[in-house]
């Protein structure tokens, strides 16, 4: 999943400083009914994440799909 351009330039400008290994960030990610902890890492100007097998299979996401989520830096 990625997120797109105006959000990853925001999350670098505010959060830039706590990058970790490759450049990426520890964040939680709210999708439907599921929580989990990940981390977003850059490619190119934009932010990418994996999304789990067994969260696409409990909230029923297929290839092509298009979802929304929420990701919480995780400062900690």
């Amino acid at each position: 999943m990625s997120l797109n351009k105006d959000q990853s330039q925001e999350i670098r400008d505010r959060f830039g400083h706590l990058k970790r290994g490759w450049g990426s960030l520890p964040v939680i990610v709210t999708l439907g009914t599921s929580k989990w902890r990940t981390s977003i890492f850059p490619e190119k100007d934009q932010y990418i994440m994996g999304l789990k097998a067994e969260v696409r299979k409990a909230e029923d996401i297929h290839e092509g799909d298009m979802v929304s989520f929420s990701i919480e830096i995780n400062a900690d």
